[in-house]
């Protein structure tokens, strides 16, 4: 698979680059780092690369609203 200059997948591919998940969720680029961090968001790492599958990500977006949220002080 290769790599478009934007960072996308040429053939549409199955993962998601941190950046790309954030603007398909709608949230900062941080945000997600700290989901996957935290092993809220199921990830790959492939040595200093973090690859989100698609399916999964879009899964756990799903679910995300019917889990309670955890409360900070």
């Amino acid at each position: 698979t290769v790599r478009a200059a934007s960072g996308g997948m040429m053939d549409g591919g199955r993962t998601y680059l941190i950046q790309e998940a954030g603007r398909v969720a709608g949230i900062g680029e941080s945000a997600i780092r700290r989901g996957v961090k935290d092993g809220l968001i199921p990830h790959i790492k492939l040595n200093r690369v973090v690859l989100i599958p698609k399916a999964s990500f879009h899964l756990w977006l799903d679910s995300a609203g019917q889990q309670p949220q955890r409360r900070t002080a």
